[in-house]
């Protein structure tokens, strides 16, 4: 992500680029999105695109639950 936005990518499309499309491209109706349904998987992002956190399957995997807003 912060290489893709670093290069000029807008947020919303790398954000799109790194999780629907790959997903769709598969044929993954459950992955790649946030909705009832889908998988509970999400990467929590900082201001500055650093990771904060790792939702996997609705357990958080990487660093605890990510601190609040900054």
């Amino acid at each position: 992500m912060r290489s893709a936005v670093a290069a000029g990518v807008d947020l919303d499309a790398a954000l799109r680029a790194a999780t629907a499309a790959p997903a769709d491209a598969l044929g993954l109706p459950d992955v790649g999105r946030l909705r009832v349904g889908s998988r509970a998987d999400a990467v929590v992002f900082g201001p500055e695109l650093e990771v904060r956190g790792v939702l996997r399957h609705g357990t958080w995997v990487k660093a605890a639950a990510p601190a609040a807003a900054d």
